[in-house]
This record gives C-alpha cells, sequence and structure tokens, in this order.
C-alpha cells in the first residue's frame, strides 16, 4: 500500500516536470532521465497495488460501514418519501382553497356586476326621460325663437323695400341731373378738344418739316464726310516694359488668339496678343439699319501670321488669323473670331 502510494505521488511529480522541460531549454538534458525515473515510479505503483491484500478485520469493518450506509440510505429515502407526501398534500390543500377562494370572488363578482347592471339600466331610465324632457323645451324654445325671427325678418324687410324704393327715386333724380351735366361738360369738351387737334396738326406739321430737313442735313454732312474722310486719332498700345525690351514678342499661336473675348478694347487686345499693332484704319460702313458706324481695324504681323482685329464703337467684335505664307502640304491655318450677329 505504502509503495503505491509513494510510486503515484512520484509520478505526479515527474510527470510535472517532464512538461516543464518542454518549454525549458536548460531542462532538455534531463528529460530521458525524468521519462526512465516515471516509468519506474508507474511500475512501483503498479506493483504496490498488486501485493497490497485487504485484512479480515478491514473487510468485516468495510461491511459494516456499507450496511450502514444502506440503513441510513433506506431511511432517508423514506423520510424523503414521507416529506413529499405531505407536500403534495399541503398543495393540494391549497390548491382547492384558491379555488374556492376564486369560486367566492367569481360569485361576488357577477353579484356585483348583476347590481351594476341594474343601476345603469336605472341611470338610463332618468337619463332619457331628463334627454325627452330637455328636447321638449328646447323644442318649444326654438318654434318661439322661430315665430320672432319671421316676425323680426318682415319687418325688416318692409323697411328695406321703403327705404329702397326712397333711395331709387333719389338715385334717378341725381342720374338724370349727372346726365344733363354731363352732356353739357362733353359738348365743351369736344369742342376743346377739335381745337387742341387742330393745333396739334399744325404743330407736328411744322415739327416733321422741320426734322426731315435736320434729317436730311445730316445726311448730306455724313456723306460729304464719308468721301472727305475723317482724321481721327487712333490709340498704339505698347507692349514693351519699361527698358524697351521684349517688344513685339510672341506669335498668334492657337493660344493667344483663343484667349480673344469679343468686346475687348483695344488695349487688351494687344496685351492678349502681346504684339504692337503694324497700322491701324478707320472705316465708315452701313449697319444692317442704314446706318453709318465707326470701325476702327488693327493690323498685326509675326513671322508666321497676320491678324486683322476690327473694333465697333470701341468694341472688339471680329478678328482673323491668315499664314502669310501658306504652305503647300497643309491647308492654310486660317482663324476666324465673329461676335457680328452679337454686336448688331
Amino acid at each position: 500500500m505504502v509503495i503505491s502510494i509513494l510510486g503515484g505521488l512520484a509520478s505526479l511529480i515527474l510527470t510535472g516536470g517532464l512538461l516543464i522541460s518542454l518549454f525549458m531549454k536548460r531542462l532538455k538534458p534531463s528529460r530521458k532521465k525524468l521519462t526512465i525515473a516515471l516509468v519506474t515510479s508507474v511500475i512501483l505503483c503498479v506493483v504496490g497495488g498488486a501485493l497490497y491484500e485487504i485484512s479480515p478485520e478491514d473487510k468485516a469493518r468495510m461491511a459494516q460501514e456499507a450496511e450502514a450506509k444502506k440503513v441510513a440510505k433506506a431511511k432517508a429515502t423514506e423520510e424523503k418519501k414521507k416529506a413529499q407526501k405531505e407536500e403534495a398534500a399541503k398543495a393540494q390543500a391549497e390548491k382547492e382553497a384558491k379555488e374556492q377562494k376564486k369560486k367566492e370572488e367569481k360569485k361576488l363578482a357577477e353579484e356585483k356586476k348583476a347590481q351594476e347592471e341594474v343601476q345603469k339600466k336605472e341611470e338610463e331610465a332618468k337619463r332619457k326621460a331628463k334627454k325627452e324632457e330637455a328636447d321638449r323645451i328646447k323644442a318649444e324654445e326654438k318654434a318661439q325663437k322661430e315665430t320672432e325671427k319671421a316676425e323680426r325678418e318682415a319687418q325688416k324687410k318692409a323697411e328695406e323695400e321703403k327705404k329702397k324704393a326712397e333711395t331709387e327715386a333719389k338715385k334717378r333724380a341725381e342720374e338724370e341731373e349727372a346726365k344733363r351735366l354731363k352732356a353739357e361738360k362733353e359738348t365743351k369738351e369736344k369742342a376743346e378738344e377739335e381745337e387742341a387737334q387742330r393745333l396739334k396738326a399744325e404743330k407736328e406739321a411744322k415739327e416733321k418739316a422741320e426734322k426731315e430737313r435736320k434729317a436730311q442735313a445730316k445726311k448730306e454732312k455724313e456723306e460729304r464726310e464719308k468721301k472727305a474722310g475723317i482724321k481721327i486719332k487712333i490709340e498704339h498700345y505698347d507692349t514693351c516694359n519699361g527698358s524697351g525690351k521684349y517688344c513685339d514678342r510672341g506669335g498668334f499661336n492657337d493660344g493667344s488668339f483663343d484667349a480673344l473675348a469679343i468686346g475687348m478694347n483695344p488695349e487688351e487686345v494687344t496685351k492678349t496678343l502681346r504684339r504692337n499693332a503694324k497700322n491701324a484704319t478707320i472705316e465708315y460702313t452701313k449697319d444692317n439699319s442704314g446706318n453709318y458706324v465707326e470701325v476702327i481695324q488693327y493690323h498685326f504681323e509675326s513671322g508666321w501670321y497676320f491678324l486683322d482685329a476690327s473694333f465697333k464703337d470701341g468694341k472688339l467684335y471680329y478678328a482673323e488669323r491668315k499664314e502669310i505664307k501658306p504652305s503647300k502640304d497643309k491647308k492654310e491655318e486660317r482663324r476666324i473670331l465673329d461676335g457680328r450677329e452679337i454686336l448688331k
């Protein structure tokens, strides 16, 4: 028996040491010894168990203990059954008491409900009687009010008809007087209007003749000025810097041409193209209404292109870029910005 106990304790300790050696490197060399010791302790435990023999006294004691446990268990089982029966009887008694109480409560509730129904019917009958009495009184009051209302309306209608007749008579008299005064006023106004129209016609005839004379004189003057030519100072905007450098720089590439916009003034166009105008001319042309308008045309040149920009009333309305020497191998690079329809 002692050998089995010692072998069991040794096997537990050695099992723990062997498990620890699996995770610790410094115990790895001792793993084999621990395994041999563990096997030896297990063998000792098995041998000790096989050699152990129970004595007759122990057997008798163990038999007595088993019999005592059996008697105690039987007694406990009997007491448990008795307690369960008592508990069941108690629960049944409580259940019957609850059911009896429910029946009594139900009976009381039914009696109370019956009393309430009787009371409700009595109250309903009283309420109905009161309502009928109130309806009767209300109907009598309504009939009386309707009678009084009809009398008042009849009296009011008679007074209104009388007042209406008096008003209509007065209105007819006023209308007749107004017609007479209106006829006199219209006769007087008609005479005054005819005189005013006569004077106005004479004035308009004089103004028309004067206007035609002035228009003819203006037209003749414009024709003379057109033929003779009018000398107007043309502004040349300089793109040079303060030191006189970088004059006439840049070209009329697509980017600078596309930056032009209808409505720019000559200075804005010059700075956008980054080149001074070679020359500028003034022309007088007729617009869609037949009137003469002043057109200033600036001419720009670079090594490859020339560009004409036309301004009407100081605003750009047409620009055209062309190659100076078009290439034979490709189409002429002509670009147009046309705002003539916008500035009509």
